[in-house]
């Protein structure tokens, strides 16, 4: 069976080193990749965090083409626990790999994945940085 990892990047500097890790990580072991984009500051407008978010998408699944690897991507505007868990039964993830929010990262919601997926996750995390 192949292994399905799921990334969370939220557009900070901290996710996009997790993406980077899992795109590799994904190369060595044969997976493919998904990467959840979710809005990490719920005062800003998803219309503008939706566009920018979407064009990263894009770039992280024509870089995973370049590579050689699998990425499809989807946005979250306002992710959940319960979400979280439709996503990675809905697309047969077996890993999860996310970024532990740096010192001056006060992304609310990427603490809250961090939270949520370290709380009874039914597929191994693995957390960079």
């Amino acid at each position: 069976m192949a292994s399905r990892f799921l990334v969370v990047y939220d557009g900070s500097a901290s996710t996009r080193k997790a993406v980077e890790h899992a795109l590799q990580l994904s190369l060595e072991v044969h997976a493919s990749l998904f990467v959840l984009a979710i809005r990490s500051d719920p005062a800003a407008s998803p219309i503008a965090v939706g566009h920018r978010l979407t064009r990263d998408l894009t770039a992280f699944a024509q870089r995973g083409v370049r590579m050689g690897t699998e990425v499809d991507a989807s946005y979250l505007d306002a992710p959940t626990t319960d979400l979280i868990q439709q996503v990675l039964l809905a697309h047969g993830i077996d890993r999860v790999v996310i970024a532990r929010p740096e010192a001056d990262d006060e992304s609310p919601a990427t603490a809250m994945m961090l939270h949520a997926l370290g709380q009874g996750c039914p597929v191994p995390v693995t957390v960079i940085g």
